[in-house]
């Protein structure tokens, strides 16, 4: 059962307004619609015992034959995100967007966030070319890993990112799928050991989490919360794709927690390359387009790019940071804009 204590702070959604009084309240329809974000997927007992099985002899897959299986499920699955790529706007998400006309970041009308997750071995190999790309152009960004996975984390590589400007997060400790449905006590003992090596690596602090599998639970929230991170960036549309949730772009607090939740911008690189086979052309294309209309939001956007898949459209990649660099948006690293969340609304 989901725990309501974990329901959305909907005074966090005023953080940044100048002047809050002259904001109406959120109605009830519109509470539920929010709270429709965190519903956590709860499976059934076989459904979660079939899951969590298929997940156990996945981890041990080599990383070409997961790729192989993650691409052909996808591309097996395209029709369903083709067709929620021809929705438009929910009436609510039109709404809030004109109640948050008046919000700035910094000084701007909407945030870009460029984040990464480094789930392999090619993508671990090529953080550095991409972060170089990003800096280059004066952008920051995000890049959460996996801590014992298929590769060997570099205090060297961990330092030049951050000397670039970017941030370090925590992706997981292995390359669990099962972990949202651990024990508490489980979820929280791997992320702090997570968050305590990527620290003793980079000698700076990590304060940002996103759960490789995506997924969430009451126990994966009070986890990430008790293993000491300000903000996780996992809200994603993985059971319910519709036009409210693949359009939803504010942060927000949860409810008598000191946890920001930043969402994912829906889709990833992954439903863009993989499911709906785009073009580099075709994919920059549809990527203009929605951060053009989370910018009309007045919302953040979110991009979740994966090193393995950004190396194979460089040239995509490129065209991308430009445009993002040349926009009128705040680029900002996922960390600073949750502290200003917290420190504001104090």
């Amino acid at each position: 059962m989901k725990d309501q204590s974990w329901g959305i702070d909907y005074k966090s959604f005023f953080v940044f307004d100048q002047n809050k009084s002259q904001i109406k309240d959120f109605s009830l329809g519109e509470k539920k619609l929010l709270d429709s974000l965190i519903d956590f997927y709860a499976p059934g007992k076989l459904q979660k015992y079939i899951e969590k099985t298929a997940a156990y002899f996945y981890s041990f897959l080599s990383e070409k034959t997961r790729t192989m299986f993650s691409s052909f499920v996808k591309k097996n699955t395209a029709s369903k995100v083709k067709n929620i790529l021809n929705l438009i706007p929910a009436k609510e998400i039109e709404e809030f967007g004109r109640i948050f006309e008046n919000r700035e970041y910094n000084g701007h009308k909407s945030t870009i966030l460029i984040t990464h997750d480094v789930d392999y071995l090619k993508g671990y190999e090529s953080v550095l070319e991409i972060a170089r790309m990003e800096a280059s152009l004066g952008l920051k960004a995000s890049y959460y890993f996996l801590v014992h996975a298929g590769y060997k984390i570099s205090s060297e590589v961990l330092k030049q990112l951050v000397e670039l400007g970017h941030e370090i997060g925590v992706h997981g400790y292995a390359y669990d799928l099962r972990l949202a449905y651990r024990g508490q006590a489980e979820i929280a003992k791997q992320l702090k050991k997570a968050k305590q090596e990527l620290e003793t690596l980079t000698g700076e602090k990590v304060y940002g989490f996103r759960n490789h599998s995506l997924r969430n639970s009451v126990n994966m929230l009070q986890a990430v919360q008790e293993a000491g991170f300000i903000y996780e960036s996992g809200v994603y549309p993985i059971k319910k794709i519709n036009n409210f949730n693949t359009f939803f772009c504010w942060p927000f607090k949860y409810a008598q927690k000191e946890l920001v939740e930043i969402p994912v911008t829906w889709p990833m690189d992954t439903e863009v390359f993989r499911n709906l086979n785009l073009t580099d052309e075709q994919a920059l294309d549809f990527y203009k387009e929605k951060i053009g209309l989370i910018t009309k939001l007045h919302g953040v956007v979110c991009l979740n790019q994966h090193p393995e898949i950004i190396i194979g459209h460089k040239v995509f990649y490129q065209n991308l940071l430009e445009f993002i660099a040349n926009s009128n948006s705040y680029n900002t690293r996922p960390i600073d804009l949750a502290k200003n969340y917290i420190s504001k609304e104090k």
